[in-house]
């Protein structure tokens, strides 16, 4: 959850650096792509499940075949009896000739889990899914399947986070700078391009101005927004010392940079698959 605070925040830490990267906190505002929150931009994470960089690694890892429920090598070990049992020994008989899930084509899979969560709250309360991807995929067609895995669980994350009980604890879910300043992290996340490339070109504005546009139009979780493409402002504001209105955009072309846009989302079912949902807690 966004607060006012969080503007004079990032500004400080860039001011301390000079460069936008290594600024992983904090709010923007910024002329192509809106508010900007930085902790949702930024793509790594220490924990494998989360963010877009770890998901990224994964696809590219490719993991081992994921074989068919019934064809589990420790389904032998045990002994059933009655109808049960035949069942069981009937299925494992058959995964002598194919253990492994497969795609329409013929294709094996991995497995990928990707998750998102609010990590400074006990049990980290969020969303994950888990994906079979088809092996040996262009990197065009993985890239689709990536942001499609990532959008989906973006967006069931925000949903949980814009139901009860979380909505006691934040405000946040659909807050009008989520899902864009995630859409920017995940063009990092796969290299496509630096953390101050994308700032860039999203081309913030001042921090004077970024304050006078909160108050203008209120908390930025008072807005909400269902879609990865941004809400923009007037960013016009009256230069009292210069006796004249100052605008940051000034010249620059005020919708979502084509580079957010080279990517289309992959449709389930052909180069990857949802195995499950997973849920809200994790110990």
């Amino acid at each position: 959850m966004s607060e006012f605070a969080d503007i004079a925040r990032a500004w400080n830490q860039y001011n301390q650096r000079r460069t936008w990267d290594g600024v992983n906190y904090g709010l923007i505002y910024t002329c192509n792509c809106g508010w900007v929150d930085l902790g949702h931009l930024n793509p790594f994470s220490t924990r494998p499940e989360i963010g877009a960089a770890n998901l990224w690694r994964a696809m590219n890892a490719q993991g081992p075949a994921v074989m068919r429920n019934a064809c589990d090598p420790t389904l032998g070990d045990r002994v059933m009896y009655g109808v049960a049992g035949s069942i069981l020994r009937a299925r494992l008989a058959r995964c002598a000739d194919d253990p492994y899930l497969r795609f329409a084509d013929g294709s094996t899979g991995f497995r990928v889990r990707y998750r998102q969560d609010h990590a400074g709250y006990p049990g980290r309360p969020g969303r994950e899914g888990i994906f079979l991807i088809k092996h040996g995929l262009t990197q065009t067609r993985a890239r689709a399947v990536a942001l499609s895995i990532f959008m989906d669980v973006s967006h069931r994350f925000e949903r949980f986070q814009s139901s009860i009980p979380p909505r006691w604890m934040t405000d946040s879910g659909y807050s009008q700078e989520d899902l864009v300043s995630n859409l920017i992290g995940f063009y990092i996340g796969l290299g496509i391009l630096s953390k101050s490339e994308a700032i860039a070109a999203c081309h913030p504005v001042g921090q004077a101005t970024a304050e006078d546009i909160w108050r203008r139009q209120g908390a930025v979780g008072s807005h909400k927004n269902y879609s990865f493409k941004p809400q923009l402002q007037a960013t016009a504001v009256d230069d009292t010392t210069a006796l004249m209105c100052r605008d940051d955009c000034a010249g620059q072309a005020r919708r979502l940079p084509a580079v957010f846009q080279t990517i289309t989302p992959a449709p389930e079912g052909v180069d990857f698959l949802r195995l499950s949902a997973g849920s809200a807690i994790q110990f």
